[in-house]
């Protein structure tokens, strides 16, 4: 059963291995727990004088305290001292924030990819004095009960203030790279942070000529000749269409091609993220694959995960991973950045 046309509807950009670019971070990789060989930190350097885009509208609307701290920060790096320090905070912090990072994760805590800044006073002794995260998010939520425990480097001076942005950007991969482990797949408004099930690779090359940008098959198999697929996609609903109207017309579709096909309703899967996917299967007839979708909504678009294999056997015998992954994945807002 083809999810062609629901890819058509927006305009669905590359799925890549998801490099995060975190200001003052420098590791070479990260592991998570959830999705191993995921995530790569790498060093932004701010420039002094130069506001963070998340703090760069009218002072009016920043409280005065984090106008205060923003300012100590910024002077600070004028000094030759203090950009000698912030060069320093990568290496130094990146082992705990990873861990903090991923604890987040795990914790259902992230689920958007919005830029936050950190603005910390840290003492002689490289304790966190006082914290500020602006604005709000999920992950600065998470970040701002542990990162108080962290071990600063001393810094020059007492109630030394120093800035840390954080932001997120999914960049393309070199070519010969395009299998993995984990990836995302993004959409207007939703990205689907995922990792395949153990022996299957994610490729964002094979798949793109059909419009799929995130495919996954079994190591050793390929996207034109595995007998099991899967893949993602995300689309916009139209206006009103809730995830029960969506479902009931792609079931309806099938069963006007297929009259004889038979669909299912399987139990629903929960992502780490919490939303909840329903899941359907298509199957019989003179309809020769065996498929199963599911279906979670996210404000206003659609992610639909999708299993097929060309016989009943493989498809049973991958249905776990199936739900595996879909367990396994993590939705989340993606950031509207201005034009």
């Amino acid at each position: 059963m083809s999810r062609q046309k629901r890819i058509r509807k927006i305009n669905i950009a590359n799925i890549t291995s998801l490099r995060i670019a975190v200001a003052l971070f420098l590791v070479s990789a990260l592991a998570l727990v959830l999705i191993a060989g995921l995530f790569w930190l790498e060093p932004v350097y701010g420039q002094p004088g130069n506001l963070s885009p998340q703090l760069a509208q009218p002072e009016s609307q920043l409280p005065e305290e984090i106008k205060a701290a923003l300012k100590a920060a910024e002077d600070n790096l004028k000094l030759p001292e203090g950009e000698k320090y912030d060069e320093a905070l990568g290496p130094a912090l990146a082992s705990d924030l990873n861990r903090i990072m991923n604890e987040c994760l795990q914790a259902n805590k992230a689920s958007s990819l919005q830029t936050f800044t950190i603005l910390a006073r840290i003492s002689l002794e490289g304790k966190v004095e006082k914290i500020y995260f602006w604005p709000e998010t999920s992950i600065s939520s998470c970040l701002k009960s542990a990162l108080p425990g962290i071990q600063f480097p001393v810094p020059p001076g007492p109630s030394w203030w120093t800035k840390i942005d954080i932001s997120f950007e999914v960049q393309a991969p070199n070519p010969e790279d395009f299998q993995s482990n984990g990836a995302i797949v993004y959409g207007s408004e939703a990205a689907v942070l995922v990792s395949s099930p153990e022996g299957w690779v994610i490729d964002n090359v094979s798949g793109v000529n059909q419009g799929l940008h995130c495919v996954m098959y079994p190591e050793g198999s390929s996207w034109g000749k595995g007998n099991e697929v899967m893949y993602i996609n995300i689309s916009l609903c139209e206006p009103g269409e809730a995830i029960e109207d969506s479902i009931a017309g792609d079931v309806g579709k099938f069963k006007e091609k297929y009259p004889e096909a038979i669909t299912n309703e399987l139990e629903p899967v929960t992502t780490v993220s919490g939303q909840k996917v329903l899941i359907r299967t298509f199957s019989g007839g003179s309809y020769n694959n065996y498929e199963a979708v599911g279906y979670a909504r996210f404000k206003n678009s659609l992610i639909c995960y999708v299993l097929t294999s060309r016989d009943k056997k493989g498809f049973e015998a991958n249905l776990d991973n199936f739900r595996r992954m879909i367990a396994g994945s993590i939705i989340m807002e993606m950031e509207k950045k201005e034009k």
